[in-house]
């Protein structure tokens, strides 16, 4: 394997432990814009990047972790997230702390078709941005360790950051 394989693998594993938060926290936006209250979700967003924005320089360099360092980073702002969007979700009554496994399966006429039938541009609009951001990704690869990739880096998370506006912008247009 090559340095900046093993690099990857060791990014790519500890970013994996992100998905559920992630999808937790997506479930819970939904759930709040679909009461029209589009500020928690943001507030929540904002004060994840503001997390992982602190954590980002601490753990990759303070703590001397390096590359790894940045999906830790995510870890932990995505869960504090998920714990908190949870928390509100319930205190507003919008979770119910009983779950009946039946109510959570899905059913091909309530939910599945429906998604499938009005979700097709939104499904294909995220495919290009993975296409995109793995492209850009592999291309970082190339440029090697330096100041270049640490441009890269601060260029990604500002990105990051950017999306989660535009995310909070999209839902607030949504419910209104």
């Amino acid at each position: 394997k090559t340095a900046v394989a093993v690099h990857a693998l060791s990014y790519l594993k500890w970013k994996a432990t992100c998905t559920v938060p992630m999808l937790i926290n997506a479930a819970s936006f939904a759930a709040f814009r679909g009461a029209l209250d589009t500020r928690t979700p943001m507030k929540v967003t904002l004060a994840s990047g503001v997390v992982k924005l602190a954590l980002d320089p601490l753990l990759i360099v303070a703590c001397n972790m390096g590359m790894v360092g940045a999906p830790m980073a995510s870890l932990v702002a995505e869960t504090l997230a998920a714990i908190v969007n949870v928390a509100l979700l319930v205190r507003r009554g919008l979770l119910p702390l009983k779950l009946r496994i039946r109510t959570l399966l899905p059913t091909w006429n309530m939910t599945i078709k429906p998604l499938l039938t009005g979700g097709t541009a939104m499904i294909l609009r995220q495919l290009a941005i993975n296409v995109c951001t793995l492209a850009m990704s592999r291309r970082a690869q190339a440029i090697g360790a330096g100041v270049e990739a640490a441009a890269y880096g601060i260029a990604m998370n500002i990105y990051t950051i950017g999306f989660s506006v535009k995310v909070a912008m999209q839902g607030a247009a949504a419910a209104l």
